[in-house]
């Protein structure tokens, strides 16, 4: 009897453990996906800036041509 106590015990401490791990990993992916999307796709084109800012400016093009295509071209160049 002491065995299938310490037994269950054990999984169901093993179970809760692992769930809580899995529930953890997660959250936390889904806030640093939410932090480094905020972080590279918030870099304003601009033609005399950084290299980051030169490099949106030289793939966003004329302001007039930007369009979910256009947008979806540029990710699938890259």
């Amino acid at each position: 009897m002491e065995f299938l106590l310490t037994a269950t015990t054990t999984f169901a401490g093993t179970l809760l453990a692992l769930g809580f791990i899995e529930v953890t990993a997660e959250n936390l992916a889904v806030w640093n996906s939410g932090h480094v999307s905020g972080y590279f796709w918030n870099i304003e084109p601009d033609p005399n800036g950084s290299e980051a800012e030169r490099l949106a400016f030289d793939l966003a093009g004329t302001p007039l041509a930007r369009s979910d295509m256009e947008l979806c071209r540029i990710v699938e160049r890259n």
